[in-house]
């Protein structure tokens, strides 16, 4: 999924919050161009202020993964992305961060994994809720059919 504004990218953000159970801390998300970046082979990034439980997440703009930069995949993924950097911050007490607070691989690693698979949990399951409703839009209407004629 491709966010197409900040309110958007903030609307799916605070559902993530309450599914990570991080509804107490105060997230901003911005889609921003790859200079915004730190550095630039970032898709995401998240600047956290633990002590104040204050966070703001940066999603590369959609517009910069057609640069042809390694780093950007043709399925990039600002929800995954956002889900990402959201997951971090239950790391940030984790031991063994690099000599600049920063995440291990072995982090980074981890957090990508479940954040993968979150979001692919939830695709499905919203597939799955559609076609329910599919299914019982058809079986309403077809048994109104059937209705309709016997009351003839």
């Amino acid at each position: 999924m491709v966010f197409d504004s900040d309110a958007q990218a903030l609307a799916c953000c605070r559902w993530w919050q309450r599914v990570l159970r991080l509804q107490d801390w105060d997230v901003s998300v911005r889609i921003v161009s790859s200079a915004a970046m730190k550095t630039l082979d970032r898709v995401g990034q998240i600047t956290e202020f633990a002590a104040k439980k204050l966070a703001c997440i940066d999603l590369l703009n959609a517009a910069d993964y057609a640069s042809g930069a390694d780093f950007c995949s043709p399925e990039q993924d600002h929800e995954k992305t956002l889900v990402h950097e959201l997951l971090h911050l239950h790391t940030l007490d984790w031991p063994g961060k690099d000599d600049t607070g920063g995440a291990t691989n072995a982090e980074e690693v981890c957090v990508d994994t479940l954040a993968r698979a979150l979001v692919e949990m939830k695709r499905k399951n919203d597939g799955l809720q559609r076609e329910n409703q599919a299914d019982e839009a058809e079986s309403d209407s077809a048994g109104g059919r059937e209705n309709g004629r016997s009351e003839r």
